[in-house]
């Protein structure tokens, strides 16, 4: 018709959506459309998931924690493309080919900005889902205003409950002598300036001048941030929230 060679036909096998429940199926109900996919993928990546899957087999869609696994084998996938990590002559043609396949417009001329996707899902919770806040530190803000928002509808609709979080505004919880005396000193050191390494290491240097174990310290600090037990790396998530937030919760702790 277009006086063209015809294009092969190369079917996929079933497609599971993963995080949703069982194979896709119009009988079923449970058809996710591409408009869903791109909720949660850029746009890239939807064929990236393709691109890299061998024709006639089966392979999910993942909508659960894989989501990150799927981001960070993509940001992979394009650091090989680019000669920023080594693999074998025999992978690298396969995996330049696949990320060829992936793109959606023209390849870039240089690697992009890689947005790390786990952490913008810590980003955007601290920021109740405001992009504009969370890529006031980025110089690629498109980029990476793109992935945020892929991000927070992640977290909104699909995250398992473990990567859910809402920074408290006041502190709900009751603590012990030695969790109340480890955070006000936390609060106390957090008034000079630290890179996440050194504020890692002041952790333990407190846990063992007030005689506190590392879990219940870990454990107490959540409970006063996100009325949790548990939650994204603390070094990294007090600096992410901002230090007056966090000084003005651990001292209102009575």
């Amino acid at each position: 018709l277009y006086d063209k060679k015809v294009p092969l036909y190369e079917m996929y096998d079933f497609i599971i959506v993963k995080g949703v429940g069982g194979k896709m199926s119009s009988s079923l109900g449970n058809v996710i459309a591409l408009k869903d996919c791109l909720e949660v993928y850029e746009p890239e990546i939807i064929r990236f998931l393709f691109a890299g899957t061998r024709p006639k087999t089966e392979f999910a869609i993942s909508f659960d924690e894989d989501v990150i696994k799927v981001y960070s084998d993509y940001d992979k996938l394009e650091r090989i493309y680019f000669g920023k990590e080594e693999v074998s002559k025999e992978k690298l043609k396969k995996q330049k080919r696949i990320y060829e396949l992936s793109q959606v417009n023209d390849l870039p001329k240089e690697m992009p900005f890689q947005p790390n996707f786990r952490h913008l899902t810590m980003l955007t919770q601290i920021h109740n889902g405001d992009i504009d806040k969370v890529v006031e530190d980025f110089e690629d803000k498109e980029r990476v205003k793109k992935r945020a928002v892929n991000a927070w509808n992640w977290v909104k609709k699909h995250a398992p409950e473990d990567y859910r979080f809402e920074i408290q505004e006041d502190v709900k919880v009751e603590l012990n002598d030695k969790e109340k005396k480890a955070l006000k000193l936390l609060a106390k050191k957090l008034e000079n300036d630290y890179d996440e390494d050194g504020l890692f290491n002041e952790f333990y240097d407190i846990c063992k001048k007030v005689g506190i174990e590392n879990t219940d310290f870990f454990k107490a600090a959540y409970k006063v941030l996100i009325n949790k037990e548990k939650g994204p790396r603390l070094a990294g998530f007090i600096l992410a929230i901002g230090k007056e937030k966090v000084i003005k919760l651990f001292k209102e702790v009575k």
